[in-house]
């Protein structure tokens, strides 16, 4: 199947029904960013939503034909595939914001961040399977990369340390 052939109505559908969910999302968005506030820093979540804020102005812009019922130039669907995989970025860069901080606690955080965005992705985007794509990119890699490169975990830690606690 070739790529041009994903950008087609299906895609319409869910940038149409982007205005739908704004005010939910807005709200998930502020309780998370002062979330981060608190628990991480308080500058590092201003930046955070200000690119939340500079992400939904972008799906509104590019988005207004299909919101209106109309369907989007090809120029559109791009960009609205575009702006789907920075907001799935945004979202993820919280996860890896919180994974940074420290601590198993925060890694939890991090972990249920990035699993959200993984079902909001099936939940709004399962009309298209390139939208679907676009979001769900960024927390996927993050869940696989966090683990493995920062993740202070290894196979020969667990029975080492089993091993330490028998001696005892």
């Amino acid at each position: 199947m070739r790529f041009r052939n994903l950008l087609d109505e299906r895609l319409d559908a869910v940038a149409a029904t982007s205005c739908d969910t704004l005010l939910a999302r807005a709200l998930i968005a502020l309780i998370c960013g002062i979330l981060l506030g608190v628990n991480v820093d308080l500058a590092e979540a201003l930046i955070w939503g200000g690119g939340y804020v500079v992400s939904e102005a972008l799906i509104m812009v590019v988005c207004r034909n299909a919101v209106a019922g109309g369907a989007l130039a090809p120029f559109n669907r791009i960009a609205y595939l575009l702006v789907l995989l920075g907001a799935g970025a945004l979202w993820t860069l919280m996860g890896v914001l919180y994974w940074w901080a420290g601590g198993e606690a925060f890694r939890l955080v991090a972990f249920a961040i990035l699993a959200g965005v993984l079902v909001h992705a099936q939940c709004f985007c399962f009309r298209a399977p390139v939208a679907l794509a676009a979001l769900m990119i960024p927390p996927t890699l993050a869940l696989i990369a966090l683990p493995l490169s920062d993740g202070n975990y290894s196979g020969r830690q667990r029975p080492r340390q089993h091993a330490l606690r028998r001696r005892a």
